[in-house]
């Protein structure tokens, strides 16, 4: 509510303040104007710490980057996100079951492509790797088939 202060006339010929009154006219009670503009600020602040925390998962990014679905039988071993202004890396590691990891060796044998091109499956030392640049973004995956190790990486510059 929007509050009136005055002065008035004291006794000692000085000037006091008056008590604070709500300023009214009829049923309506106006707010003043700093009220508004505190109610849109606070307003604003709320949508945006609720989008701030909206992100896709990392087992979903890489499904819809690299092509298909992890195995469910996996252990996280690391999950994080850097923002970096409009700059962000995404790192996503896990451990496959003894079977899981069979299966995706299997799945990617399949996959490879002729080494040097862009986003392509290709063998190396210890299981697999995919390099894919597009539009600014990078996409890493390294599988080791030794250690059932996927590592996937997402960074854009």
């Amino acid at each position: 509510m929007a509050f009136k202060n005055y002065l008035r006339e004291s006794s000692d010929g000085g000037l006091e303040s008056g008590k604070l009154e709500p300023v009214s006219r009829g049923k309506t009670v106006y707010f003043g104007a700093s009220q508004k503009y505190m109610r849109f600020i606070a307003m604003i602040l709320i949508f945006l710490c609720l989008a701030c925390g909206v992100r896709t998962s990392s087992e979903q990014r890489f499904e819809d980057n690299i092509g298909f679905a992890l195995p469910d039988d996996k252990e996280v071993l690391k999950d994080e996100f850097h923002d970096i202004l409009q700059d962000y890396a995404l790192i996503y590691e896990v451990e496959l079951s003894v079977k899981a990891n069979q299966a995706l060796a299997k799945q990617l044998a399949v996959q490879i492509g002729p080494s040097g091109i862009n986003c392509n499956w290709s063998l190396v030392d210890n299981g697999f790797s995919y390099i894919c640049d597009t539009n600014r973004t990078t996409y890493r995956v390294s599988f080791d088939t030794l250690s059932r190790k996927l590592a996937y990486e997402e960074s854009a510059d």
